[in-house]
């Protein structure tokens, strides 16, 4: 019978292992490329590593060598999940959130002229993780109102759902209404009458909110839209 501290180490920890005898900057250039994801190439992982050129070109070649980056042309990614998850759950909790903010600001500035939603969406994710959440709420609002524009409302429902999940309920007045217009626009009446649902239950009690308004009528609109028969809609109707 074995004895337990015998006992065959863990995948887990097999992998914290490797990751611990990376050097300071290895490890930082490979949290650099897992933050960065899919928008990692090799100009925004030198700008986010914070590494000078020599450190950052051994730095690479060493993950390299070792397994923990792939290179595909001219993006780069970390070679598999669970590598990615040992390296952030080693790196210091504070350093980590100045290297989202970091993130954040790099990524929205490269977004902001073409309009990237993609980018823009996972800007505001860094700027979540680094604290800065009314940040990431003011862009992901941006961002739903610029797919409206472009002809995309499904996304932009998308974003103000995240946008909706950051917030508290107190502040979720106006992205409610948002979201009311951009799924009416999308066509996506169930999600129509559940977001006019919403508004109604963090509004109730407020002495500032109106008794009636067009967020009623866009309700029963949207409840016909679904199926719902005139007869179903009577008790909303009547308090219209």
């Amino acid at each position: 019978m074995r004895e337990p501290d015998s006992l065959p180490l863990s995948l887990t920890d097999l992998l914290t292992q490797r990751v611990q005898r990376l050097t300071d900057a290895t490890l930082r250039a490979f949290v650099a490329a897992v933050l960065l994801g899919k928008h990692c190439r090799v100009d925004r992982l030198t700008r986010l590593a914070g590494l000078s050129e020599g450190e950052l070109l051994a730095s690479i070649q060493s993950l390299e060598n070792q397994g923990f980056l792939e290179a595909d042309g001219a993006d780069i990614r970390s070679a598999h999940p669970l590598l990615s998850q040992a390296a952030l759950n080693e790196f210091p909790p504070v350093t980590m959130r100045l290297m989202h903010s970091t993130a954040a600001m790099l990524l929205q500035t490269e977004a902001e002229p073409g309009r990237n939603i993609g980018m823009l969406w996972d800007s505001a994710e860094h700027w979540h993780q680094a604290g800065a959440t009314e940040k990431a709420i003011a862009l992901l609002q941006s961002c739903a109102g610029y797919s409206v524009q472009i002809g995309q409302p499904a996304m932009a429902c998308d974003v103000l759902q995240r946008a909706i999940a950051l917030s508290p309920s107190r502040d979720q007045h106006s992205l409610l209404r948002q979201l009311v217009e951009a799924a009416r626009i999308a066509e996506n009446y169930p999600l129509v009458v559940d977001a006019v649902r919403r508004h109604r239950t963090i509004t109730h009690g407020d002495p500032a909110a109106l008794a009636h308004d067009e967020l009623e009528l866009d309700s029963v609109q949207a409840a016909r839209c679904t199926g719902v028969s005139i007869i179903e809609q009577i008790p909303l109707l009547r308090r219209c």
